[in-house]
C-alpha cells in the first residue's frame, strides 16, 4: 500500500499565508481611503438652537454630501425628510467643525414621480477658504459615473454619515442588492414611486443616516440613504442618476457650472488630520474610478489596470521563470493547477470579485520558493495579459491579482 504525504512544506504555508494576508491589507486600504474620501465629503444636517447664555450649538438631524461648489456657494444632496420642521434655522456641519446656515433649498419634483425625497441646499462659507473637496459622480462629459461602472448584486457599498448612537462619521460597509426604475416603467407600469427610492442593499444603519452619501468600491458617489424597513432587514436610496434626471435645469445649470471648480487644488483641511481635535474628525469603517490626483499615494492597493465587467473577462497567464507553478482562486473548490516553465493558460468565468494565487509548487526547492515574482499586466480588448517573471534584487514580490467587481485589477 502507497502512503501518500499531504503534508506542504513549510515555505509553501507560509507563501500562501502571506498572499492571503496581503488581500486583507489590500482591502483595509481600499476601506481606508473610502474612509478619507467620506470624511473630506459628508457634511452634518442640524438645527441651530440658541442656548440659555445665548450663544447657540446645532443638533444634528441627518447626514449629507457636498456635491458642487463655486464662488465660496456650496450645494450639499441629502434627504428632504430632514427638514421635516421647517420653521427652524437648519445648518451644515463641515469635516473641519465650522457650520454654516442653509441659505436656500431647492426641493425635488417630478410629473411622474411626484415629489422625491431628495433636495439640495445651499451654503454660503463667506471665505475662499477652506476650499472644500467635492464628491464625485460626474465625469469631465458630465455623464454620471454609475452609468459607465453599474453596481452589481453583491458589490460592496458604503455608506457614510452620523449616527445618533455615535460621535462623528461612521462608514458602515454594505452589500448592494438592486437598483431599479423609481417609477414606472415597461415591465412595471403600475410601480409607485415612493419618494424616489429605487436603490435596495444591506446594511447595519442608525438613526442619524438619513442623507448619507452611498459610494462605491471607487468612492463615487451612486447615490442618497434614506429609509430602513426594519421588518425585512432591507435599507433604500435614491440613485443619483434619479436626482440628476429630476433636477430643475436652472439647478443642473448651477450645479455644473460649480461643478468645473471640482479639479482645483484642495487646501490642507482635506489630509487626514493624524491627531484629530474634535468629536467630528472621528471615523470609523464597521463591518457588514481612479482617485483624485491630491490624495493618490502609490501602493499595490492603487489598481494597475482595468477590465469592463460588462464584458467577458479572460485572464491570460505567461509563465516566464525556470519554475513550474500553481495557481488558483481563493473562491474556487477546484484545486490548483500548474503551469510550467514557457507554458502559458487561461482562466474565464471568473467570479465577480476574483483572487488569484499563484506560487510555485510543493515539490518546489527551498530556494525556488523564497525567490519571488513580480507581475507584468496589460490589457487589450478585455484580456488581461499576465506575465510571471524572476523578482529582480531590490523589487517586493508579487503573490496575488485580485479583479475587484468594478473592474479595477491589483497586485498584491
Amino acid at each position: 500500500m502507497v502512503n501518500f504525504d499531504y503534508r506542504l512544506p513549510a515555505a509553501l504555508v507560509g507563501f500562501i499565508a502571506a498572499s492571503i494576508t496581503q488581500i486583507q491589507i489590500a482591502t483595509a486600504q481600499i476601506d481606508n481611503a473610502i474612509k478619507q474620501t467620506a470624511r473630506e465629503i459628508s457634511v452634518s444636517i442640524g438645527i441651530r438652537v440658541k442656548r440659555f447664555d445665548g450663544s447657540t450649538k446645532v443638533v444634528p438631524v441627518g447626514s449629507g454630501v457636498l456635491i458642487a461648489g463655486q464662488d465660496n456657494n456650496y450645494y450639499v444632496l441629502t434627504a428632504a425628510h430632514n427638514f421635516e420642521d421647517g420653521d427652524q434655522e437648519y445648518a451644515v456641519t463641515t469635516h473641519d467643525g465650522n457650520s454654516y446656515s442653509i441659505q436656500e433649498r431647492y426641493p425635488m419634483h417630478d410629473s411622474q414621480l411626484g415629489k422625491l425625497d431628495i433636495v439640495v441646499a445651499r451654503f454660503f462659507t463667506r471665505s475662499s477658504q477652506p476650499n472644500y473637496r467635492l464628491a464625485r459622480w460626474l465625469d469631465p462629459n458630465e455623464e454620471l459615473l454609475i452609468n459607465s461602472s453599474p453596481l452589481r448584486e453583491g458589490e460592496t457599498i458604503y455608506i457614510c454619515g452620523f449616527p445618533q448612537s455615535a460621535e462623528g462619521l461612521k462608514v458602515i460597509r454594505g452589500q448592494f442588492k438592486y437598483h431599479r426604475p423609481a417609477g414606472p416603467s415597461p415591465e412595471a407600469p403600475q410601480r409607485k414611486s415612493l419618494g424616489g427610492y429605487s436603490l435596495s442593499y444591506e446594511a447595519d444603519l442608525d438613526y442619524g443616516m438619513s442623507g448619507s452619501p452611498i459610494l462605491d468600491q471607487n468612492g463615487d458617489l451612486v447615490g442618497i440613504h434614506g429609509r430602513q424597513e426594519y421588518e425585512a432587514q432591507k435599507k433604500l436610496g435614491i440613485a443619483i442618476d434619479t436626482f440628476w434626471t429630476v433636477a430643475q435645469s436652472q439647478l443642473r445649470n448651477q450645479i455644473l457650472a460649480a461643478k468645473k471648480d471640482q479639479d482645483r487644488p484642495t487646501s490642507d483641511t482635506t489630509r487626514v488630520n493624524d491627531n484629530p481635535s474634535d468629536s467630528y474628525s472621528r471615523v470609523d469603517v464597521a463591518e457588514t474610478s481612479n482617485p483624485p490626483a491630491q490624495t493618490y499615494h502609490p501602493g499595490f492597493w492603487q489598481p494597475v489596470a482595468r477590465v469592463n465587467r460588462d464584458l467577458p473577462i479572460k485572464v491570460q497567464l505567461i509563465n516566464q521563470t525556470e519554475v513550474v507553478l500553481e495557481y488558483s482562486l481563493t473562491t474556487n473548490e477546484a484545486p490548483p493547477r500548474q503551469l510550467s516553465p514557457g507554458d502559458q493558460a487561461s482562466l474565464t468565468h471568473l467570479p465577480r470579485d476574483a483572487h488569484l494565487l499563484i506560487y510555485p509548487t510543493h515539490s518546489s526547492t527551498d530556494q525556488e520558493l523564497t525567490m519571488g515574482f513580480k507581475f507584468e499586466i496589460s490589457v487589450t480588448k478585455n484580456v488581461v495579459s499576465v506575465k510571471i517573471r524572476a523578482r529582480r534584487n531590490g523589487e517586493s514580490p508579487d503573490r496575488t491579482i485580485d479583479i475587484n467587481p468594478t473592474g479595477a485589477i491589483y497586485v498584491s
